[in-house]
């Protein structure tokens, strides 16, 4: 990675990029993205920016503010300049590595140099005062003058780690501040604070003492000074002193925010350099004193200090405002935080926090939720009444409330939910995760959860419902409206939930549920329940919709549950089937035993049509009684297709066309092959087109043209199913008549395909023998290539009428493919030269006179007159001047005219050379422009004419 930053380094280019992109990786680093911020510095390579040495040192501020800097180093090391390698040290000083200082700070003196600035860095870095005051030596030995920031960074690195070190760091800091009076520099107060800072670690007394000398010396206390004489003076156990200081502070704060233009009694990041002085002299008093300082401060003053505090020592703070019982404080400082609350907030145990929301209007405490990531905000909202959460939550958008939700425990949940109306609670519920949510529906009284459900949507409810226990979740569907219930079940899981469910129901409720789902997914939910249970349910519901529900599942399932209904029930609903064949299946996987009893609880007619269905005679009897899949394997083990298709003809055809659905396509087609046409016909009729047309295609092209055109419908949609070139080679086998027929009921641009993979003279008389407008429909769908070899296979005049239903463009596009010769006699066989013109008009003009010039010039001429002039004019110059002389004669003088004056000077002459005279003349005389007819007639004088 260093070799590519380095390669990227060199002259800038783009001064707005630069910015752009500087500023870019400025913000990046802000919010602690700093591996995005070098994406951008990297992808910048690749849009062709370069990089000069101020940008480079942007980035390393960048990775260095984020705590990377051992990586930018390694990167960067080689390409900075001393302003790269003070960034550097200042981020080793924020990573207390000051072996590193050190080392650096040698080593810049032996290649970029250093400054004023790198001393600075350096002593501020290591926190040593023995090296601290060893840098200054060696900054004084490199001719560098000491200024107030470096004896300001050495002052503050007299913090003393023992206390046995503690009057020798004392003694360290009064010394600087003496070179600093010697070197003619004026300590600030940030000197002056940190002196009294070390001050403190020997007595408070000293620090006061400081503090006198300071005022003694005229200058105006700040923030940092009178902090740090409040820290010392809370080391003595004297709070009184802290406390007044500390008041001192804020109204130093106060007159610093009224200075910078702040608004009054509002919250702002920007003023947190003064108030952070008081955050840190507040966090290190006893708590009792720090919170008691903390209340008797101006809300937004409280708010600001905490917001500097690390957020244990805040929510310290906050708690023992609230065990104070000064809830309703504590609830307007966090209220003046806002969002940056939420971290202090999540700090607090939950019955704490609790208090103060409870004080917190509901606006303000959703937005410091919305801040906790929702991490423990459900355990302080599950503190509050339930109206007040309820409104809290509320406040926030509905996914947002659902996490709070998930975070709670049940009970408070229960109760949350319960507050709000059902639509509320639905649009929350629907949002949370089923898991989380379905203790809190089952702990619910039954009507106010199904009132939540009926309002939630299908599958959100079927989610938290499947994860219920069966008899909690039955308890909720119970209280639904039936068709509200079935709609949530549609969308459950067939055997882990609705099933389940269903079963722990009564069945009369169960009944209703099933009775309103779609048949379908009744059939499959029924199918995963016991026998018995499933048996209860049916007996309870409508004859027809139970035996409509049965038609819908498996024959031997259907069968197990109405082998366990009372035989009275069960008779009436085999005979509300909607036809004999349904009810025979499941009759037929009756035992013995069972299917005498129902039969002998039916009506005789019923009895006797079911009975009609399960016995066949000899081979189509056993296959009629079996499963079709069963059967059809039994067939294709039959040595010959000549006795298989014997079992068949004796079969209904549509209990043939089943069995022959399950077989594959080339058994089927050579079974079918073996039988007479009009029971293959019969029995192609009865199934599936798929099926139907890939039997067809393994058939003799002779036979299956035969079985197609002897059925009586669905012949189109069986050929529409078969591959292209097959369908062509069976309809090319029946009479064109028949064929015509069943392509004029296909779909146009299959038909037409069809058509085009046959030979064009088999393809030429089926087409001829369609209606014209079919036809016409047909052709518009195929390709101009094809339909123009058809078309010169047939009559003219049909070819003609035909082209006269397509579209004018089409039929260009379909002359122009065909012979010059055929083309000209189909066009002449028009049955109006306007319908020929509007062909022509379409035609590329270099094609139109090749077809025009095989005309005859009458016909030739019609189809001209039909034409706009420039158009003519158009196709006219493409011909030799003798035929367009022989057209132009047997126009009308003025379609002549309007054609001649739009010719060049030198082909109208050309033209009207092979005109007879009178014939010329008259044309002429028609001319608008007269002058171009006298330029003719002139040019006509000079030049011999045909007489």
């Amino acid at each position: 990675m260093k070799d590519h930053v380095m390669h990227k380094v060199g002259g800038w280019k783009d001064r707005a990029n630069l910015i752009d992109t500087s500023r870019s990786i400025q913000a990046l680093g802000q919010r602690g993205r700093w591996t995005e911020a070098l994406g951008v510095f990297l992808s910048a390579g690749h849009n062709a920016l370069e990089y000069d040495i101020v940008f480079l040192n942007i980035l390393l501020g960048t990775l260095c503010a984020r705590g990377v800097w051992p990586a930018a180093l390694g990167m960067l090391a080689e390409t900075v300049d001393v302003c790269g390698w003070n960034t550097l040290l200042q981020g080793s000083g924020r990573a207390q590595s000051w072996a590193f200082t050190l080392d650096a700070l040698e080593h810049m003196a032996c290649t970029v140099g250093t400054d004023e600035t790198s001393f600075n860095t350096a002593i501020a870095s290591v926190k040593v005062w023995q090296l601290a005051a060893s840098i200054l030596a060696e900054m004084s030995q490199a001719r560098l003058r000491s200024d107030v920031l470096g004896h300001t960074a050495a002052v503050s690195a007299c913090v003393p780690s023992e206390d046995d070190e503690a009057r020798e760091t004392w003694r360290q800091a009064v010394s600087q501040l003496g070179s600093m009076a010697a070197a003619s520099l004026s300590a600030n107060p940030v000197t002056w604070g940190a002196c009294i800072s070390s001050a403190r670690a020997v007595c408070w007394r000293l620090a006061s003492q400081l503090l006198q000398d300071f005022y003694s010396h005229k200058l105006r206390s700040n923030v940092i000074l009178l902090s740090s004489a409040a820290v010392a003076s809370q080391k003595g156990d004297q709070w009184q002193a802290a406390l007044a200081l500390l008041q001192e502070v804020n109204q130093q704060a106060a007159h610093c925010r009224e200075r910078d233009g702040a608004e009054s009694g509002r919250f702002q990041a920007r003023g947190g350099g003064h108030q952070a002085m008081a955050s840190a002299g507040l966090a290190i008093l006893k708590r009792d004193v720090a919170a008691s300082i903390l209340q008797k401060m101006e809300v937004p003053a409280a708010a600001e200090t905490l917001a500097e505090m690390k957020t244990t020592v805040a929510a310290q703070l906050l708690s023992k405002m609230v065990e104070d019982d000064q809830h309703d404080r504590a609830a307007q400082i966090l209220a003046e935080m806002g969002s940056g609350g939420a971290d202090i907030t999540a700090e607090l145990r939950a019955s704490t926090a609790g208090w103060i929301f409870a004080q917190l209007e509901a606006p303000a405490a959703a937005t410091i939720i919305g801040e906790m990531a929702y991490v423990g905000a459900g355990r302080i909202l599950a503190e509050l009444e339930p109206s007040h959460a309820m409104q809290i939550l509320l406040e926030l958008d509905t996914e947002n409330a659902a996490y709070v939700l998930d975070d709670m425990d049940t009970p408070p949940a229960v109760r949350v939910l319960g507050a709000m109306e059902h639509d509320q609670a639905a649009a929350l519920a629907a949002q949370m995760v089923p898991d989380a949510a379905a203790p809190v529906f089952a702990r619910m009284e039954y009507d106010d959860a199904a009132g939540i459900v009926a309002e939630m949507g299908h599958e959100a409810a079927a989610g938290v419902i499947q994860e219920m226990e069966p008899d909690a979740a039955a308890g909720i569907l119970h209280e639904m409206d039936p068709a509200g219930a079935a709609e949530v079940v549609a969308v459950m899981d067939y055997d882990d939930g609705a099933a389940f469910i269903l079963s722990e129901l009564d069945p009369e409720p169960a009944s209703k549920i099933v009775a309103a789902l779609e048949e379908s997914v009744a059939a499959g939910i029924m199918a995963e329940m016991e026998f018995e249970t499933a048996a209860a349910i049916l007996q309870e519901m409508a004859y027809d919709a139970a035996s409509n529900v049965l038609a819908k599942m498996e024959p031997a399932t259907a069968a197990g549950a109405v082998s366990l209904m009372e035989a009275e029930p069960a008779a009436h609903v085999m005979m509300a089937a909607q036809s004999y064949a349904n009810a025979a299946k499941i009759v037929s996987k009756l035992t013995e035993e069972c299917a005498a009893e129902v039969f002998s609880e039916m009506e005789v007619e019923a009895a006797a049509g079911i009975a009609s269905e399960m016995e066949y005679e000899s081979a189509a009897n056993g296959l009629a009684l079996m499963h079709a899949e069963d059967a059809a394997n039994l067939v294709s083990a039959v040595e010959s297709y000549e006795d298989a298709a014997g079992m068949l003809s004796e079969m209904e055809y549509e209990d043939a066309a089943a069995l022959v659905a399950h077989l594959d396509a080339s058994t089927a087609g050579y079974i079918l092959g073996e039988l007479e046409h009009d029971s293959a016909s019969g029995i192609l009729a009865e199934m599936d087109a798929p099926a139907a047309g890939a039997a067809l295609a393994y058939m003799e092209y002779a036979d299956a043209a035969e079985a197609l055109c002897k059925m009586d419908t669905g012949a189109a949609e069986v050929l529409g199913a078969m591959e292209y070139e097959d369908a062509a080679g069976v309809i090319s086998q029946a009479g064109a008549s028949a064929a015509a027929g069943i392509l004029a009921d296909m779909e146009h641009a299959a038909a037409g395909a069809v058509l085009a993979e046959m030979e064009y003279h088999e393809a030429a008389p089926i087409l001829a023998a369609m209606e014209e407008e079919t036809a016409g429909e047909v052709v518009s769908e195929m390709e101009y290539d094809a339909t123009a070899y058809i078309l010169g296979e047939m009559d003219y005049d049909i070819a003609a009428n035909i082209l006269a239903k397509v579209e004018a463009y089409h039929g260009a596009g379909i002359v122009a493919e065909m012979d010059c010769g055929e083309a000209a006699s189909v066009l002449m066989a028009a049955q109006s030269y306007a319908s020929a013109a509007c062909i022509v008009a379409e035609m590329e003009a270099v094609d139109a006179a090749k077809v025009m010039a095989e005309m005859e010039a009458p016909a030739a001429a019609g189809v001209i007159a039909d034409l706009e002039y420039s158009n003519s004019a158009d196709i006219l110059c493409k011909l030799k001047a003798d035929l367009v002389a022989a057209i132009v004669a047997e126009l009308e003088y003025h379609d002549a005219a309007g054609i001649i004056g739009r010719l060049d000077l030198g082909r109208a002459v050309a033209v009207l050379k092979g005109v007879d005279a009178g014939g010329g003349e008259g044309i002429l005389q028609e001319l608008e422009d007269r002058h171009i007819s006298e330029q003719i007639r002139a040019r006509l004088a000079k030049r011999p004419r045909k007489a």
